[in-house]
């Protein structure tokens, strides 16, 4: 009666567990990633609803933000998209801050009264912006009662500083009316 196992038994025992177990290290691995890469998604959300709602409600107040802005810059051609995509603004929006801040809207450097608040960004995320393309609204009837703009707001994110550029990216749309 045998007592014992043998070399050659524990060696295929082994070859058999490092075959099942090798597949399973590496989903896990990948489960990780995967949920790592989710958790900055939700971060996009948030950084992106917070900015849709400030939006929203200047939603009908932009003719007026805009009047002012086109008084202080002297630019009577002035439009949402340039004062929401003025460079300086566009920094100030990429900026990370340690706290929750108020960035003014600006027009060729001259702030004017009008602030959007926003959280600080996270240090892996490298862009939060702002852009804004007019609508036609000429065959909608109910839309008629004024103008309106698809404001898009863009975030996105490395994981790892040797990551290309726009890899990890969320695009979201707030329609409001000037």
């Amino acid at each position: 009666m045998r007592c014992g196992l043998s070399l050659i038994e524990i060696l295929v025992a082994v070859a058999v567990m490092t075959l099942a177990l090798g597949p399973m290290v590496s989903l896990l691995s990948s489960s990780n990633r995967v949920s790592n890469a989710s958790i900055y998604e939700v971060m996009a959300v948030h950084y992106a609803a917070e900015l849709a709602e400030q939006l929203q409600r200047f939603a009908g107040r932009f003719g007026d933000i805009l009047a002012d802005a086109r008084q202080r810059s002297g630019n009577s051609s002035l439009t949402l998209d340039g004062l929401l995509m003025d460079p300086g603004f566009t920094a100030a929006l990429e900026t990370i801050h340690d706290e929750t801040k108020a960035i003014p809207l600006q027009t060729s450097g001259v702030p004017l009264k009008v602030s959007l608040f926003v959280s600080p960004l996270h240090p892996l995320f490298y862009r939060r912006r702002l852009e804004a393309r007019p609508l036609d609204t000429s065959g909608l009837t109910l839309l008629n009662a004024g103008r309106y703009w698809d404001i898009k707001i863009t975030l996105a994110w490395r994981l790892a500083p040797s990551e290309p550029p726009d890899r990890h990216r969320a695009e979201f749309s707030v329609v409001v009316r000037e």
